[in-house]
This record gives structure tokens, C-alpha cells and sequence, in this order.
């Protein structure tokens, strides 16, 4: 019995002897850019068809994307299980979310009673390679016109080399990004993000979701998803109305759009995701 959650490349030098089982449980949610089979970066389509092929099951958030996994890993559909992703059964369990609360205060207690504004981006790719990101945000403006209660917090993705700010220099607005990415969801009040999939956590979470992609012509990443229009939050590309924007999001509170894209994404993601593939597993090891 062989269990992953991301790409396990020595499959692709080896043939599984038939008894053995190669179980995916997939580290992320839904079914949101292309990827794998369905937009070749690194790996040609060769390698992509070998690593994935010997799949036994595939573990995913619900019963919608099971087609785009299928056809991402070149493997039929049924491999494809709405079993539930097995990362986000604490999302749904309040006091575990309350200890990650509580941990972040004990480590930055200026946080505290303020309210937060999440900014994670994900990184961006041109000719399939790394490349620095402008996010066109005034950070001096923006620094003037948050009020005393308001912080502005970055969580820059792992891929993402350059940095926004300049450390030590705002008291509103911080880089975040050594934290954990849950524990600083868990205390925002809006996130503000692009094409990341932390878009599924956060509904998860019941946290209002705002768009801020001023690259929205130029990004160079297909979607199984019909973006902007099934998003669970609004979109916008001007950096100039990105506070105001903020604070719209953040006085209506979640998207009517939200559970719409829960239902479709997310319908296996109730809590008990590793009951169900412990259950699976353990089928296969009677």
C-alpha cells in the first residue's frame, strides 16, 4: 500500500506489482487552474501519463470535479473518488480553529481586537518559469488610509520570490508569509486573493472573499472553472479601489456566490473526509 498527496515521481521508473495499491489523496481542493495533463509546465505529457497512471484511487472534494481529475491525470473516471480531501477536516472543527487563533495572538498580540485583512497571492508563471509579481498596491497610500483598527497582512506564496513591502516600515500593513496560512485565515476578516486556491479554505471557513487581479488580461493559466463569474466573492482589477473594495467585502460578508461554488467544489468536505479514506484504505488491507 503506497499513499500520497502530491506527485510521487519514483512511480514513473517503476511497474506496480498487481497487489499493490497506489492510493492519491490529492493535497489540494476543487477543481480550479489546469493542471498536470491539462497544462504541461516542467514535465512533458510523457511524464505526467507515467506518473499518474498506476493510480488505484484518487481522493477529491466532490462528486463536480471528478471529470477535470480524470482527464488531469489521464485515468479513468471511476479512480476518482468524492471521498473528501483529507487536509480540510479541521477547517470544520471549531476549537481546533480557535487553539490556531489563539496560537497566532500569543506570537503577535498586536492582532488582536484589530480587524484583518488577508492578502495571499499566488505566484506567477511566464514561459512556465517562476517570475516576480507586481501587485500594483501602493503601500504608502495604503498605509495613510487604513484606519487604527485595520491591518493589512501579506501571506506571499512559497514560489513567490519578491517582496511587496519593505520590512519594518509600516505599522498597518505586515508580511505575514512565515506564519501558517490556516492560523492567519482562521483571524482574518476578508481575504483578498487572484487565481490561489486558498479560495477553498476560506469558504470552508465561512470567510468573506474578495478578487484583487490587476494582471486579469495577462495571467497565463487556463480554468476549469468559468472565472471570473463563478467565484464566491467579486473581482476587481484597479488598485485604486482596492481599500474601499476591502471594506465593502467585508460589511457584506459572504457571497451569495459562495454556496453555490461550496456545493459544487466542496460537497465532500463535511468534517469526515479521513473516516471515509481510512475507511477505503483500510478495505483494501482486509
Amino acid at each position: 500500500m503506497i499513499v500520497t498527496d502530491d506527485y510521487l515521481r519514483y512511480v514513473r521508473y517503476t511497474t506496480l506489482r498487481p497487489e499493490q495499491k497506489l492510493i492519491q489523496v490529492w493535497h489540494a481542493c476543487g477543481a480550479f487552474k489546469k493542471f498536470a495533463l491539462d497544462a504541461l509546465t516542467s514535465l512533458s505529457a510523457k511524464e505526467e501519463k507515467l506518473t499518474h497512471s498506476q493510480y488505484t484511487d484518487v481522493c477529491v472534494s466532490s462528486e463536480a470535479v471528478r471529470p477535470f481529475y480524470a482527464s488531469a491525470f489521464g485515468i479513468s473516471i471511476d479512480k476518482i473518488k468524492a471521498l473528501g480531501v483529507s487536509r480540510t477536516d479541521p477547517l470544520l472543527q471549531p476549537e481546533k480553529i480557535q487553539k490556531l487563533r489563539e496560537n497566532i495572538y500569543s506570537i503577535k498580540p498586536n492582532f488582536k481586537n484589530k480587524i484583518i485583512y488577508l492578502y495571499a497571492p499566488t505566484f506567477r508563471e511566464k514561459n512556465k518559469k517562476v517570475i516576480d509579481f507586481d501587485c500594483e498596491i501602493d503601500f504608502d497610500n495604503l498605509e495613510n488610509n487604513l484606519k487604527d483598527n485595520e491591518l493589512f497582512l501579506i501571506n506571499r506564496h512559497i514560489a513567490t520570490k519578491n517582496n511587496f513591502i519593505e520590512t519594518d516600515r509600516y505599522t498597518k500593513i505586515f508580511d505575514v508569509s512565515q506564519l501558517d496560512t490556516t492560523a492567519l485565515l482562521s483571524i482574518a476578516d476578508v481575504v483578498i486573493t487572484d487565481y490561489s486556491s486558498i479560495i477553498y479554505e476560506t469558504c470552508l471557513l465561512n470567510k468573506p472573499i474578495l478578487f484583487y487581479c490587476p494582471d486579469y488580461d495577462d495571467y497565463e493559466r487556463d480554468f476549469y472553472l468559468d472565472y471570473p463569474d463563478a467565484l464566491p466573492g467579486n473581482i476587481i482589477t484597479d488598485p485604486s479601489e482596492l481599500l474601499e473594495a476591502i471594506r465593502e467585502t467585508a460589511l457584506n460578508g459572504l457571497s451569495e456566490k459562495a454556496d453555490k461554488f461550496k456545493a459544487q467544489q466542496l460537497s465532500a468536505c463535511d468534517g469526515n473526509a479521513n473516516k471515509r479514506i481510512c475507511e477505503m484504505i483500510l478495505n483494501y488491507l482486509r
